[in-house]
């Protein structure tokens, strides 16, 4: 049904009910125009007329237009007449109308309806009708995303275009003031607008969650959750803080940030793109005035949070933004000596720290009067809570020295100069602690020195000398520098060294007088001056001292220049709210340019080589106590060197030593050295520098400079070792330094040995490799150790076959290859499971692979009773020793059937015995032989056969068949796949299932599982197709027919193949297969000639003929049984 007329009634109740008719379909509208005048009328009689978008003002009735001209009243706006608006638009209009309404009008209508005018003044009555519509609109849309997310939900396409061109709208149409506004000017009841402005919260702050669901996480590009959070509620505080908000407005602000927290939003760090809640609230403007107010009415923890992201926000914006280091030194400086500090003292960095003061003295300043502080907060004054800021900002969390600059410059400019000293004193209890000092890293040292220093130069000679000078005498700081010198590294003791200078360097300076400049502590210019181990960092240090007057003037002159604009050009000259990639580059070729411009470094001289001082007399590190304690002659002629005493130290070592190998013959067997040669020498000279006083790079440099005090100087001739004494000190070398070589323990436990392998060191992984077989053979019984094997043995197989020969260890593979037969042959059901399933591990090499099958192989045929220790490379060889007696029964059984060849061997005399060279009679003693007795020999027949096809054969064929299946249809193999599949891989797998199969239980269910798969892998490898004679022939096809040739033996000689014809599918398997063996045979045949070659091709060519006998034995065999199951004779031979 059409519409006749069009909803122009006053009442709210009619309007909600006609358009609810047009939202559910049972009324329609006849003309576009019928449609934009419906929709316009009440639109128009909320927000001005000139509010509207051109294309829907000539569609405004002329009452209503009279009547918008009118001041808007706020009670005409109904809530729910809004919704029924907005859910027809959504629901039917934009779906029928697509077409004939023009693309941009549709759109100005949706958009007015949802989020009213784009801009309106702060003061217009508007304001508040425009946040009650918006109210209703994420009423709307929240509704229409939860319901469109149901499975039962049918949306139009239409419909979910414009629902989600509405959430992208709303990034820059939703208008927090006016949510605000129309919260407390629109509502009188204060239950009623607290409901209402939790209920707008929550809308608002789960829509972007809401509109991932609804598109299933494919959100627009330009829309995301964290563009939400800026756009809407982090610009909505900025335009309601520049609106100078009243007291109500302030508390629902107060609200949002409680809101935000709650989401997580205020604790989060900054991210890579720079956003974050001050990165997106500082570049606004008019909002610093404001701030105070809303900060005093937050909680005291909301507040730490706050404060806590305006420090790390700075902290990314000086790093990142600005490109400021994070030390004192850059990575640059320090290859260039003498440029250190240029960058931490430029002109960029001190524009930084005239700006962090000014945001911090805005954005943490406290209230004037603090009646209306949180009830939480204790501190009396400004300056006491600035000082607790402090205390719980600056200290917990190590930050960029710059920035500890900053926070200097800062409290000094706010603070009296007792609560700056104050700060100065938790300062020096932060960097005394023994634990911060034991735990924590060089940049929080770096940063707490750099606050102690610049907190020393903040205080001026008038101010707190008495205050300084209990400070100086302090227990904390006399432990705090003890502290600092007996840590480890370097930097830390520098550190230490340099506050206790400078504090007592203030200490004299603030007491002055004649007595004052008397006593200084001075640690001396070797410690500061060189290259590395904190040096550098100290005298950029140093150099700020000394220069602070200049840079507390030029940060006072940057200020000075931002008088008119204050903190809004202090935070676009951190560079936030702008920009700054080009900029931030272009400066960093500023920095180059002024770098590159500057004569002389400010902080240091250039380094120059000089010698160094001349220095007692070099004595032994134990020096003997008696009468006869003379100077040796090389110590009276003067002092060669520091590094004299370890030249002579170093030769007597070395010839002590060689002698002492020498001597003992049984050295021989520990020739294998475990530590390089140059790591003696490496340590030599580190030990050398440490005790000398010069750095590491001086002492090789002395070292190179001056062979004569080398610790290693070239080869001379052997001289004759002379008788010594017990006083003869460079004969003993118990009484020198030690000699850098620590030999690693013999491992007593199985789980000892896994951690050595795993090691780094030569020495380590070759005393387990030596240790292994014989600690796990001696481990292995469980009666006096227990399961300490099996607890360690996956992780003990694990790390053998990760090993690799990396430092040539000798009898390496052998080593190897006997601790996997110990731990297989102890713990058979763990062991020979994981080397089954790491055979095919794509990160092994060959070596490793046959390592694993060499351990399944002679584990295998020791605890079946047929074999013992095996050498490298033994597989091949056993197997071909298995097929040759398979070979020997089908030439004979072949022999029997020439006539020829049967008369002539008949003719043979055969001796029944050889000797081979010993004696007929030979004496027989039986003490020299111990045979086990019947019960042992079935008890390990038994243990044999309970493991043999579930353990040993069966994981190995299945692991071999599912691989080899999978990669026949594969052209290419994945990383360290295609080794497994080289011919040589292939073969020895083959030899090893050859091997392993005569040892199985010769019965007919554990034949036939075991032939049905065997079948099919020698069908996938031994296909013609796969490959012609010239190239297909190889050690792999060689092995396959082994094994082939064995499996037929053992059906042979198990039922002469009556369990082989049961299956009617491997039956034709093996026709298959046979017929393939067949034309291997007649082409080798004919490429080689009647003799057929020698080599692979001569072994292939006797497998493939001892195969073909023995396919036509068990065919007469099977055609005898079955003669004789008929009833008829069979002739005998």
């Amino acid at each position: 049904m059409d519409a006749s007329t069009t909803p122009s009634g006053s009442d709210p109740r009619q309007l909600r009910r006609e358009f609810q008719t047009f939202a559910e379909g049972t009324r329609r509208f006849s003309s576009p125009e019928e449609v934009l005048q419906t929709y316009i009328t009440p639109l128009a009689r909320i927000f001005p007329a000139e509010s509207l978008p051109p294309l829907l003002r000539p569609h405004i009735p002329n009452a209503a237009t009279s009547s918008s001209s009118q001041s808007v009243n706020v009670v005409q706006v109904d809530p729910l007449l809004v919704e029924s608006i907005q859910t027809s638009l959504l629901s039917r209009i934009v779906v029928d109308w697509s077409v004939s309404l023009a693309p941009q009008t549709l759109q100005d209508l949706a958009g007015f309806w949802f989020f009213g005018p784009p801009s309106l003044p702060s003061s217009s009555p508007a304001e508040v009708a425009r946040g009650k519509v918006q109210q209703s609109a994420l009423r709307t849309l929240t509704k229409h995303l939860s319901a469109s997310t149901s499975s039962s939900s049918t949306v139009h396409p239409i419909s979910r275009q414009s629902i989600v061109q509405l959430c992208i709208d709303a990034l820059n149409r939703i208008s927090l003031p006016s949510l605000i506004s129309s919260i407390a000017k629109g509502e009188r009841n204060k239950a009623r607008a607290e409901v209402a402005w939790t209920e707008t919260l929550r809308l608002l702050s789960s829509l972007p969650d809401r509109l991932a669901n609804f598109t299933q996480g494919d959100l627009p590009p330009t829309f995301s959750s964290s563009l939400w959070i800026e756009r809407v509620f982090v610009s909505g505080i900025a335009a309601t803080l520049a609106t100078i908000p009243k007291e109500g407005e302030l508390r629902l602000l107060k609200d949002v940030l409680n809101r935000l927290d709650k989401m997580g939003y205020l604790t989060q760090p900054v991210d890579v793109e720079g956003r974050g809640f001050w990165s997106a609230l500082l570049p606004h403007q008019n909002i610093a005035a404001q701030w105070p107010e809303l900060r005093a009415r937050l909680g005291a923890g909301l507040r730490l949070k706050l404060d806590r992201a305006l420090v790390e926000t700075l902290q990314y914006t000086i790093t990142l933004r600005k490109g400021l280091p994070t030390g004192l030194v850059t990575a640059v400086e320090r290859n260039k000596p003498g440029s250190e500090g240029v960058v931490f003292l430029s002109k960029g960095a001190q524009e930084v720290v005239g700006a962090v003061p000014l945001v911090l003295a805005t954005f943490l300043k406290p209230r004037t009067s603090s009646e209306d502080e949180s009830e939480s907060d204790s501190d009396s004054s400004p300056d006491q809570r600035v000082v607790s800021t402090f205390e719980r900002i600056a200290l917990p969390t190590p930050l960029s020295p710059l920035l500890g600059w900053g926070w200097t410059t800062y409290l000094s400019s706010t603070l009296s100069p007792s609560h700056l000293i104050s700060c100065l004193r938790t300062t020096l209890e932060r960097w005394s602690d023994a634990t911060r000092i034991s735990r924590s890293l060089r940049e929080e040292e770096v940063y707490l020195t750099t606050l102690i220093v610049t907190l020393l130069a903040s205080t001026s000679s008038q101010q707190a000398e008495q205050e300084l000078g209990e400070l100086s005498r302090c227990p904390t700081l006399l432990n705090g520098v003890s502290s600092h010198l007996s840590h480890s590294d370097p930097l830390f003791r520098r550190m230490g060294m340099l506050v206790a200078e400078l504090i007592i360097a203030a200490t004299q300076r603030n007491n002055g007088g004649e007595e004052g400049g008397k006593k200084m502590l001075n640690f001396g210019s070797r410690v500061w001056n060189g290259r590395g181990e904190g040096r550098e960092e100290a005298r950029v240090l140093r150099g700020l001292v000394d220069g602070w007057a200049h840079h507390s003037e030029a940060n006072t002159d940057i200020v000075k220049g931002w008088k008119v604009e204050g903190v809004a050009a202090a935070i676009r000259a951190l560079g936030l709210g702008l920009d700054t990639s080009s900029k931030t580059a272009e400066r960093e070729k500023e920095l180059v340019r002024e770098v590159k411009k500057r004569e002389k470094a400010k902080v240091t001289r250039l380094p120059r080589r000089v010698d160094p001082p001349p220095r007692t007399k070099a004595r032994a590190l134990i020096t003997m106590i008696d009468s006869d304690n003379e100077p040796l002659p090389a110590e009276k002629e003067g002092s060669g060197g520091p590094l004299k005493m370890f030249s002579r130290l170093q030769t007597t070592c070395t010839r002590s030593k060689s002698d002492s190998s020498a001597s003992n013959p049984s050295s021989s067997d520990e020739s294998d050295s475990d530590t390089p040669p140059e790591s003696s020498e490496t340590e030599i000279q580190r030990l050398a520098a440490s005790l000398s006083g010069l750095s590491p790079s001086e002492a090789q440099h002395h070292l190179s400079s001056h062979p004569s005090s080398s610790p290693f100087p070239p080869p001379k001739q052997k001289q004759p070792r002379t008788k010594s004494s017990i006083t003869d000190l460079d004969a003993d070398t118990e009484s020198h330094a030690p000699q850098f070589q620590k030999k690693t323990a013999t491992p007593v436990y199985i789980s000892q040995l896994a951690p050595l392998l795993k090691s780094s060191s030569r020495s380590s992984i070759r005393t387990a490799l030596n240790h292994a077989a014989r600690l796990i053979r001696l481990k292995s019984s469980t009666t006096h150790f227990g399961g300490e094997v099996r607890e360690n043995a996956i992780d003990l197989t694990l790390s053998l076959v990760a090993l690799h020969d990396n430092f040539g260890i000798k009898r390496f593979e052998r080593l190897r290859r006997e601790a996997l037969v110990e731990l297989a042959k102890a713990e058979a059901g763990v062991v020979v499971a994981v080397l089954s399933e790491q055979v095919f591990g794509s990160q092994y090499s060959g070596v490793q692979r046959g390592a694993m099958l060499d351990a399944i192989v002679e584990s295998a045929l020791t605890l079946s009773g047929n074999g013992g220790e095996m050498g490298e490379g033994e597989v091949g060889r056993r197997a071909d020793k298995v097929v040759e007696g398979v070979i020997r029964d089908a030439r004979k059984v072949g022999e029997e059937k020439v006539a020829a060849i049967r008369r002539q061997r008949n003719l043979e005399i055969h001796p029944s015995h050889s000797t081979r060279g010993k004696g007929l009679i030979q004496p027989h003693n039986p003490a020299w032989i111990t045979l086990p007795s019947p019960a042992e020999v079935r008890g390990k027949e038994e243990q044999w056969t309970a493991i043999a096809g579930p353990i040993y054969f069966f994981p190995l064929l299945n692991r071999f068949l599912a691989y080899t299946a999978h990669h026949q249809t594969r052209t290419t193999f994945g990383a360290g796949a295609g080794a497994l599949f080289q011919p040589e891989t292939k073969s020895l797998l083959l030899d090893t299932l050859t091997i392993l199969l005569p040892l199985l239980t010769r019965n007919a269910t554990t034949l036939v599982d075991a032939t049905s798969p065997l079948v099919e892998i020698l069908s996938i490898l031994l296909n013609p197709l796969d490959g012609r004679v010239g190239d297909g022939v190889g050690v792999d096809k060689a092995s396959a027919l082994n094994l082939l040739s064995v499996l037929l033996d053992s059906h042979l000689e198990l039922d002469a193949g009556e369990s082989l014809v049961r299956d009617q599918e491997l039956v034709r398997g093996l026709k298959g297969l046979l017929g393939s063996v067949q034309e291997l045979f007649l082409d080798l045949q004919n490429q080689a000639g009647t003799g057929g070659g020698g080599g692979v091709r001569g072994k292939v060519l006797s497998r493939c003929a001892t195969i073909l006998l023995v396919m036509d034995e068990l065919d007469r065999r099977r055609q005898e049984a079955l003669r004789a199951a008929l009833g008829f004779t069979v002739p005998s031979n």
